[in-house]
């Protein structure tokens, strides 16, 4: 029963998706985007994922993208590798600032 309702959780925002929904590790350094759903082919991927405060309608800015991608979530910043990023879909909300 826990797991279903985890499910149900992660699935929030999947149908209706925009269709800009892109992967993290196609963000831009600096963009703003809002979290649509989780991959979960991946259970312990997920959890690590989940753990870290993404869920669906957060939203997040990418702040690093090499040599891992930082990721700034509220007031906290963590670094996931790129399966990592891969394992996130999201919507830009905004394009970065030009340098």
């Amino acid at each position: 029963m826990k797991e279903e309702s985890m499910n149900d959780a992660i699935s929030l925002g999947v149908l209706g998706a925009p269709a800009n929904e892109v992967d993290v590790s196609e963000l831009c350094a600096g963009e703003d985007a809002v979290v649509v759903r989780l991959d979960e082919s991946d259970p312990l991927r997920l959890r690590k994922v989940l753990a870290l405060g993404i869920l669906p309608g957060v939203r997040l800015t990418l702040k690093r993208r090499s040599p891992c991608f930082v990721m700034q979530v509220g007031y906290s910043q963590f670094a996931v590798d790129t399966a990592g990023a891969r394992s996130v879909f999201v919507r830009r909300l905004a394009t970065p600032s030009a340098v």
